[in-house]
């Protein structure tokens, strides 16, 4: 419940970004002004300016934007192209089982991250190239997991007795696995919420992510990380506490949901 708490405040920050700092400018259009660029915290600036005069408090607000949709958007792919083709190699079996998972096998067998580095390159750096890249390395997880579900469902006696009935293999598949395999999988997108953030942040900061101006929490790491012997550092301490909470949080939700889901862990929890 407290992750729930803290999830929605910081979704809420990110919405209502505009109303909740008057440096709107820093944040939405990235507009400098050099007159107060290294500008220590301050009642105004209350986690100081950056090398351009913006403001820091804003930045990190609107940066809340971009990471949450990279997150929500690559676990959404992941999730839906993963649970569709693992639902259909585990009931179908045969040949297109051997297909779809020795095509899994082949994206699995390259690290996530380094894959992700790879592809974002070679597209042009944005936000969108980022969701791109991150969801190719996604899905196959997702995949193994409904996989392995929807093997020990088709021999289930309530799908055998329907297909006994006449019904269609996609009828069957629609109707009686899709629904029992969804369990494991909404834990699973709990859990890669965070995740999925700190792999968008990792990207950002080697310059593969959001490009200038616009707000982005491993960007503005990436970008004052160059400032911090010098003494500024609140330039990397505030944006990556943000990806710090953030990830944190969503991975206490996802521990959470598991625990709601599993009725021996409920147990042991009590």
């Amino acid at each position: 419940m407290i992750s729930l708490v803290a999830i929605a405040l910081i979704v809420l920050a990110a919405v209502f970004a505009p109303w909740l700092t008057p440096h709107e400018g820093a944040g939405g259009t990235g507009t400098p002004d050099l007159a107060t660029a290294f500008g220590a915290p301050s009642l105004e600036h209350p986690f100081g300016t950056d090398d351009l005069g913006r403001d820091v408090f804003a930045r990190v607000l609107f940066g809340a934007r971009p990471s949450l949709v990279l997150g929500a958007v690559v676990v959404t792919l992941g999730m839906v192209i993963g649970t569709g083709l693992g639902a259909v190699a585990g009931f179908a079996g045969g040949w297109i089982d051997e297909i779809i998972m020795r095509f899994t096998d082949i994206i699995l067998s390259f690290p996530a991250l380094l894959l992700a580095i790879l592809l974002a390159a070679t597209l042009r750096p944005s936000l969108e190239s980022a969701i791109v890249a991150i969801s190719v390395t996604w899905w196959p997880w997702y995949t193994r997991l409904v996989r392995a579900q929807a093997v020990s469902i088709r021999e289930r006696h309530y799908v055998l007795a329907a297909r006994s009935l006449g019904a269609s293999p996609l009828w069957v598949l629609w109707h009686h696995v899709l629904p029992n395999v969804l369990g494991p999988v909404r834990v699973q997108a709990a859990l890669d919420l965070g995740a999925a953030i700190l792999v968008g942040a990792a990207l950002s900061f080697l310059g593969l992510g959001s490009q200038p101006p616009s707000p982005d929490w491993g960007r503005m790491v990436s970008d004052g990380r160059q400032y911090v012997l010098g003494g500024y550092w609140w330039l990397t301490v505030f944006p990556g506490a943000a990806i710090y909470v953030t990830a944190l949080t969503f991975s206490f939700l996802g521990d959470g949901v598991q625990k709601a889901s599993d009725p021996r862990a409920r147990g042991m929890s009590s």
